[in-house]
């Protein structure tokens, strides 16, 4: 498997644990109050658990799959720009922290410049069926 490839699930696995764990806080606080959250009140916890479970772990899952198993073609073995996908990465993740820390537009921000990499390295890679690259 593709070192990025590894990276990205590795992350996409700390989001999840990250997810939950804010999900279990929430429903833990549904009875009686046990745990104080240290100033997290359930909003924030929602936004985290959201965040944290749609864009870092699923979109990232999507993304470190796609770029292990998107094909390359004829005798080409590179995946495409490594560059790109790095980049995506980066901003993705940076954008899920920012979102989950309040600065929401920062973060769908880099969340969007995140997917436009991810287009950028995967488009070449994509092509209709039958057709030879």
């Amino acid at each position: 498997m593709a070192p990025l490839s590894i990276h990205a699930l590795r992350l996409a696995i700390l989001h999840l644990v990250v997810g939950l764990s804010a999900g279990a806080l929430l429903l833990a606080n549904k009875g009686p109050t046990i745990l104080p959250l240290a100033g997290l009140g359930s909003t924030e916890l929602l936004r985290i658990h959201h965040h944290t479970l749609l864009f870092g772990w699923t979109v990232q899952l999507v993304m470190g799959v796609a770029y292990w198993i998107l094909p390359t073609f004829g005798a080409r073995t590179e995946r495409g720009s490594e560059r790109a996908m790095l980049v995506a990465l980066i901003a993705l993740n940076l954008g899920v922290v920012l979102a989950v820390a309040g600065l929401r537009l920062e973060g769908w921000g880099l969340q969007a410049i995140a997917a436009l990499s991810f287009g950028v390295h995967a488009w070449p890679r994509v092509k209709a069926f039958g057709e030879s690259g």
